[in-house]
């Protein structure tokens, strides 16, 4: 019984005189109201020790009644209550002192909570609900360190012989830490997931939900993490040496990692990636082995395949593995069509990391502790150009909104001090993505006037222009900008700038003028493919170039028969400059990607060449209607030429299922 109701019953008729309360009579149960306060719903005040009056006829049991023997605290708690719940009284958390958060290799690599955000200036860090059931460390000011989770086991756990070690400064700096918690059981409160949405995104809140442990993982003693690593590491399974492990990583990071720009060489090395994640490990080998290494890339790729896509279906999470499903996304090979959901499966885990959330914190001054930070960071810019690039590919909708990645190029620039030329890639990667993004968003805007056509049109060009010249500039680049991309990526922004005159071009087909601009980009295009392929890099594409080339292919063949005799001649020089660099990247090798454009270069111009000899389609000098003219002998000769051409060359193949599976 509580104190205000004890007062009150010393004089119940004090301000209601026709309100006399009767007396409480005894009960079996001591912790609820008498029978007559509950049919009457009053409250229930326990009479005297001593009463007035005759005694009862059988003696009183004093622990019947709520007397002063009863305990104030039970009352307290067990009266019902009148305030109305919020979340902030739902549940109080005790401060804990929690283990030191272990710096080891094992809890760095489960996953972060920071995203690149908008400033470099003011960060903080955000809470988390970790997946072991301890409760997230409390920032109760900007400054303070927060404290970690216990130690969790990843995936692939550290093996102890192996790689580098953080130096002991580490520790003070706020490190990656566990994804967030997805175990159903924790989920089931309505009342409990209303607190929790509403302190999920207070830099200094709780998560509120109290979460239970999860079930002990089979690899989590020692022995088992040996058994694992003994299991899956290549090295250790014996398909290749370390020495050869050392050489396909230095080739990786040298060759393939600046056109994905995914991975920090100073920081993946061939020990560092042994020691993290053996799935990661063991792709970044299989990737490298497709070109450098043949012989050995069957069964690399197998058994990456097959330890990556065991630890997605055992449910494991940490950067490794999203950075394991990203590489066998790219260079996949022509007949997998996996690509679309394993980047699905990347972006889930990325969104349970909550890398989507802004980094408001400055980076650590420990360089190691800054590489692992930046790494998740740069993965989940990475991630978005993929869900950008294969939305786009299978006319499906992305999944990562753009206002969850924040200014990149200010985020490249925060670190150029620890050189990592990829970050600039990865800058200059995403300002062209907003810029496609903004040229897509108008071709779906509807029915729009000719006027305003003409302004937009007129304002994408000036931008990619403006794009190219800040970039692409050869004799100026940005600082910590990798120059040898700038042919790849002056490739990729000169189609964005073709596919805006092709619209101009297709809204206004009797302006001549605008075809020969679009013909001078497609000129400019396939030069900047023919320095890739100088600097031996054609071959070492992923299929996203294929389209891009695809692409360029089908414009010249549709936009052949609207030019005069010597652009078309310009245009069949530029289908053989394409060929002749595609089967030198080819070298013989019948299903790498350059081979599978070579072979579509050969039947377009065969199919164009069959075409030609009849009769050539193109404009009147007047600029009217398309007439049918017969080929002069002079203006033929590049029909000769080309078949001359198509007679000495090999033959062209008949489309195959492994061609059609590609394209």
């Amino acid at each position: 019984m509580s104190q205000p109701a004890a007062e009150a019953a010393q004089s119940p008729n004090k301000d209601h005189p026709s309100k006399v309360k009767p007396a409480c009579v005894e009960t079996d149960d001591p912790s609820g109201p008498c029978a007559r306060c509950r049919r009457l719903r009053l409250d229930c005040v326990a009479p005297s020790a001593k009463k007035r009056g005759r005694p009862p006829k059988r003696p009183s049991d004093a622990s019947s009644f709520a007397g002063p023997s009863r305990s104030p605290g039970l009352a307290n708690l067990l009266a019902p209550t009148t305030e109305s719940v919020t979340p902030s009284t739902l549940y109080h958390p005790p401060h804990v002192s929690l283990p030191a958060f272990d710096t080891g290799i094992d809890a760095l690599h489960t996953g972060t909570h920071f995203a690149p955000g908008l400033s470099p200036a003011s960060r903080t860090l955000l809470p988390h609900t970790d997946t072991n059931g301890i409760h997230p460390g409390v920032f109760t000011a900007p400054h303070a360190e927060p404290l970690g989770p216990p130690q969790q086991i990843p995936y692939q756990a550290a093996h102890p012989t192996l790689g580098i070690t953080p130096s002991s400064s580490s520790s003070q700096h706020p490190t990656p830490r566990g994804p967030s918690n997805l175990r159903t059981a924790d989920y089931l409160d309505p009342v409990d997931r209303i607190a929790t949405l509403a302190d999920s995104r207070d830099p200094n809140g709780l998560y509120l939900r109290p979460t239970s442990p999860p079930p002990p993982l089979p690899w989590a003693d020692a022995a088992a993490k040996s058994r694992r690593f003994e299991q899956e590491d290549p090295v250790a399974l014996s398909i290749l040496s370390l020495a050869e492990a050392h050489a396909l990583t230095r080739l990786f990071h040298r060759d393939l990692n600046p056109m994905v720009a995914v991975l920090d060489s100073a920081l993946h090395t061939t020990d560092y990636l042994r020691r993290t994640s053996t799935p990661l490990f063991a792709t970044v080998l299989a990737t490298a082995s497709k070109f450098f290494r043949k012989d050995l890339y069957p069964m690399l790729l197998s058994h990456a395949t097959t330890i990556v896509d065991r630890a997605v279906i055992a449910g494991a999470e940490d950067t490794g593995l999203v950075q394991s499903l990203m590489l066998l996304v790219y260079w996949k090979a022509p007949s997998d069509t996996s690509a679309w959901r394993r980047i699905g499966w990347a972006i889930r885990m990325g969104y349970q990391f909550r890398w989507y959330l802004p980094r408001n914190r400055p980076l650590p001054s420990d360089e190691y502790a800054t590489r692992q930070l930046l790494d998740a960071e740069r993965t989940w810019i990475c991630l978005s150009f993929f869900d950008r690039a294969y939305s786009r590919t299978f006319d499906l909708p992305t999944s990562i909104k753009p206002n969850e990645l924040g200014d990149v190029e200010s985020w490249a620039k925060e670190h150029l001090h620890l050189g990592v030329p990829v970050d600039m890639h990865l800058a200059h990667t995403h300002e062209r993505a907003r810029l496609g993004d903004h040229w897509r968003s108008y071709l779906t805007s509807g029915e729009i006037s000719p006027a305003y056509r003409e302004a937009i049109v007129a304002d994408m060009i000036g931008r990619v222009e403006a794009n190219l010249a800040k970039w692409s500039n050869a004799n100026a680049p940005l600082p910590g900008y990798p120059t040898s991309e700038l042919a790849r990526n002056r490739w990729v922004s000169l189609d964005l700038l073709l596919s805006i005159k092709r619209y101009a071009f297709e809204s206004d087909p009797d302006n001549i003028l605008r075809l020969d601009e679009c013909t001078a980009v497609a000129a400019l295009i396939v030069e900047q493919i023919e320095a890739v392929a100088a600097q031996g890099k054609l071959e070492l594409l992923q299929d996203n170039a294929s389209c891009l080339t695809s692409v360029l292919i089908v414009f010249l063949r549709k936009s052949f028969w609207r030019l005069s005799p010597p652009q078309q001649a310009h245009s069949i020089s530029l289908l053989k400059r394409l060929l002749t660099c595609h089967e030198r990247a080819a070298a013989g090798d019948t299903e790498v990607a350059p081979a599978f454009v070579a072979r579509f270069i050969r039947r377009v111009l065969s199919a164009m060449g069959n075409q030609s000899r009849a009769v050539s389609r193109y404009p009147s000098p007047a600029g009217g209607q398309a007439v049918d003219v017969a080929m002069d002998k002079q203006d033929n000769s590049f029909l000769a030429e080309l078949d001359e051409f198509i007679r000495t060359s090999p033959g062209v193949e008949e489309t195959n299922m492994l061609d059609e599976q590609y394209w």
